[in-house]
Parts: C-alpha cells; structure tokens; sequence
C-alpha cells in the first residue's frame, strides 16, 4: 500500500537585537526526557558494539536486528573521508541485501507501542561492489511506502527520516528490489520523541521530515547532530538579504517539547538594516497538491539591554 505522503519542514528562526537573553522560569527536564540510552543507532556492516570519535555509541550489526545480507566495506578509492558530514566514518561499512525482494531490520525500542519516535537511515553506496552501478530502490516503514532511494553520484551521502507514532512494540525498516540494484544501508536510527511533537491531526501515518534548518551558524559547518537529544540533524541555513550573530553569553536550553539544543539557540540571523525584513523562501520545495505538509517555525527572542551611563 502506497500511502499519500506528509511532509514535515521544520525551521528555526532565532530572531535577535542581541545583547542580552531574558531570561524566564526555567523547568527542570526529568530522566526519561534526557536518557539517551532509548535510542537505537546501527553502524550497518559492523558486527560488533562500537564508538565512534563524537564518542556515540552504535548497536552491533546483527542478528539480533537483521538476519539476511552481507556486509561491506567501502571501496577505498571511494571512502566518503569528510569529517564535517558527522558520520563519514559510518559510512565506511553497510549491509546489502542481494537476495529477497523485501528486506527488514526490526527494532524494539524500550519506549513500546504508543510512542512517538524519529526513524533516520543513511546510504551511501561507494562502489563497495566495484560494479560502479549505483542502484535504486524503495524503503518501506512497517507495510507503508516510506520513499524511493535515487542516488547523484558513487560517494552521495542519501538522508531519509521519517516520524512514526508506532502502534506496535517494534518498528520494521524494510528495503525493496524493485529490479534497479540491489538495495543497501550504511546507518539506522530510531531516537524517541516527545509525543506531542510533530503530529499529523488529519493522520496517524508516518510523517517525512524534509529538512531541519538552522539560521546563523558558522560557515564551516554543515550541520548540528550529535548535540540535539532526539536525534535531529540541523542544517546550515541561509536567508538572502540577512547577516549571522551569535549570543554570546551562555543560556538554558530549551526543555519545552521540543528540546532545541544549545547549538541551535545560540545563533540567529538578523535583517542587513532596519528598513528590510527577512524572506524564507521555500520555493525550492518540491511541495504537491496531493500531500499534506506541515512547517514549523521555532522562533526564540532576545530583548536589547540597554545600559545607560552618566
């Protein structure tokens, strides 16, 4: 069953005068809000517990997960060796499945059925075949279509995730041969949520998530990961006619639903003057009227100080 597609895009805008945060009551988040070990991360094609140099840890690649497919290495003239993507080093190894036309991994998260959870894989097919024929092939969450894997070039890194609000106590990630090559992961994750976040009120089906973008950050990164709790990669975002600050003094993060990270709190993008405002454009989304789509725009403000001297 091909199910009508939801889109998420979720954005933060840090609006700013910036000198001073004001501050406001602050909530104590519990435990279970920040217990990172309900995550499940698979470094797929390593059959053994590891760590990575971020100091995350990931799952071995097993039976207790999967039982079908054989594993990889990456060709070593095509190793994707770039440490700012964050999980280059996840993509040295994956599990490719050349027999079966449908394929699963099946996690059983600790949170169980009637939770909300974040559902992320990452493929990038460099050539370990040396067949130099890159594939294409479906992803399947449960029995629902999640989405089609097309891949650029041999050392593309390919992003899906997907929100589920599970009504099992285990989720299946399932890859289809559709006859195009044989299909492929190089990185599963499942993070749990807050379950009141990013919801569908016309749907219980999976939610894509677009994109997540952040506005303001350092031009030499491409993207916040390793310090948002559920999971979320941020993006580095841009708005034409803007210019990037940062708040320097230290805050409180965010222990609402959405938990944004101090990364992400901490820089914001302003108008170039007062006189002009700031344009997201959204133009380059590939938005079709026979999908629902859900945008969130976080914004977080920042009063000016003013310090008056005689």
């Amino acid at each position: 069953m091909k199910i009508r597609p939801l889109w998420i895009l979720a954005l933060v805008v840090s609006v700013s005068l910036i000198i001073h945060l004001q501050k406001s009551a602050q909530v104590v988040a519990s435990n279970a809000d920040t217990d990172t070990s309900r995550e499940i991360s698979i470094d797929c094609g390593v059959t053994g517990e590891s760590q990575d140099s971020n100091g995350f840890h990931h799952e071995a690649d097993d039976a207790e997960f999967v039982e079908p497919g054989k594993i990889y290495n990456v060709s070593s003239d095509d190793i994707y060796a770039n440490s700012q993507e964050q999980v280059w080093e996840q993509m040295k190894t994956l599990r490719s499945f050349p027999e079966g036309m449908r394929n699963c991994y099946t996690l059983k998260p600790k949170n169980g059925k009637g939770s909300n959870y974040l559902i992320r894989v990452y493929m990038s097919y460099g050539n370990y075949d040396h067949e130099n024929s890159i594939p294409y092939f479906h992803l399947r969450l449960d029995v629902n279509f999640w989405e089609e894997i097309k891949f650029q070039n041999v050392t593309v890194i390919r992003r899906k995730t997907v929100v589920q609000l599970s009504t099992t106590n285990y989720n299946d990630v399932c890859l289809i041969n559709v006859g195009k090559g044989t299909p492929f992961v190089s990185l599963l994750e499942l993070w749990p949520l807050s379950n009141p976040i990013y919801r569908a009120y016309s749907s219980l089906l999976p939610l894509g998530l677009m994109t997540c973008v952040n506005l303001g950050m350092t031009e030499k990164l491409k993207f916040i990961r390793y310090a948002d709790i559920y999971g979320r990669s941020w993006f580095n975002g841009k708005i034409d006619n803007s210019k990037p600050i940062s708040i320097l003094e230290a805050i409180d993060g965010d222990v609402k639903e959405y938990k944004l990270p101090i990364g992400v709190l901490t820089t914001a993008v302003q108008a170039q003057n007062d006189s002009s405002s700031l344009y997201i454009n959204l133009t380059y989304i590939n938005f079709t009227a026979d999908s629902e789509h859900y945008v969130y725009l976080l914004f977080f403000f920042i009063s000016r100080s003013i310090l008056m001297m005689k």
